[in-house]
């Protein structure tokens, strides 16, 4: 199918999930079913772990079995690569996809490259996490710093994000390629953009020569295993998914006492103000963060 055609950025494949599986089908649904059983299958762009996928995979299969799913799944930044190339050609293969660089579905929609989808779940949206018809947010996430507390002593742990440009954390840390990784590259914005950090503290940050990686759940599970002391920047599930396969494993997450960036899914909005605003993303303070982070201990 292509994307010209029929392509939902539901921020992406919840939406379409939900409302496919919400009771019957309306009139219009069934005729988008009809239509898709002529072709049979539905093909997933997604930046979610393998095993996320996969269950949606299998969900969509098991609801509608004469429609083969398959997800391609690869960083926000190859994603969009791809489906820029791809509609450059006239040849997109992909039906929904899902990243969590807001700002490149938005310059889609602009385009004219998102068909717009009427799903019945968009009500249940808060304003701020869809723009109805065209995407919803798949979840919100703070943005944390992950430790191994084998390899970081208590009075060592980091209480603000300044914390992590002393000697102590030289050759210590890592941080994913923000070249690649939307969710690296969601925090640095929110970095860069909050007045009390800025890019000083990404120089600063520097000197202590953090190691690039490449994905967040890499990234957690070489904490976990001790291979660095801590990850500079961290999806917050990342530390639940740890916890859920290994409770013992020696990580603790740690929201910084100027906040954390929590990256989610604001309307669109045409002004530049409201861009820059939008890519900044929310800064949580810590006393509203202080009772998740105790549970991290």
């Amino acid at each position: 199918m292509r994307i010209r055609r029929f392509v939902t950025a539901i921020a992406a494949c919840t939406t379409v999930a939900m409302s496919l599986a919400a009771g019957g089908a309306s009139a219009t649904d069934q005729a988008i079913v009809d239509a898709a059983k002529t072709e049979g299958k539905l093909v997933i762009y997604t930046g979610v772990e393998r095993a996320a996928a996969q269950a949606l995979v299998n969900a969509f299969e098991k609801k509608y079995p004469f429609i083969s799913a398959e997800a391609v799944r690869a960083s926000s930044s190859k994603i969009a690569t791809r489906l820029d190339a791809e509609i450059e050609a006239d040849r997109v293969q992909g039906d929904v996809f899902e990243f969590s660089l807001l700002y490149l579905t938005m310059s889609l929609r602009k385009r004219g490259e998102i068909l717009k989808y009427d799903s019945a779940n968009y009500p249940h949206y808060p304003a701020a996490y869809a723009d109805p018809g065209y995407w919803a947010a798949t979840g919100v996430s703070s943005i944390i710093i992950l430790l191994n507390t084998r390899k970081v002593d208590e009075p060592n742990f980091p209480q603000s994000w300044w914390d992590l440009t002393k000697p102590y954390w030289k050759n210590k840390l890592t941080i994913d390629n923000l070249e690649v990784s939307g969710t690296g590259y969601n925090w640095l914005i929110a970095i860069v953009n909050e007045g009390r950090l800025g890019w000083k503290f990404i120089e600063e940050l520097g000197r202590n020569k953090p190691v690039l990686e490449r994905g967040h759940a890499g990234m957690a599970q070489k904490v976990a295993a001790g291979e660095y002391a801590a990850a500079v920047e961290m999806a917050d599930f990342h530390l639940k998914n740890i916890r859920a396969a290994a409770p013992s494993v020696p990580v603790r997450g740690v929201w910084p006492r100027e906040g954390v960036p929590v990256s989610h899914g604001p309307p669109a909005s045409s002004s530049a103000r409201r861009i820059r605003m939008r890519l900044s993303f929310t800064w949580t303070s810590f006393s509203r963060q202080r009772a998740r982070r105790s549970t991290s201990n």
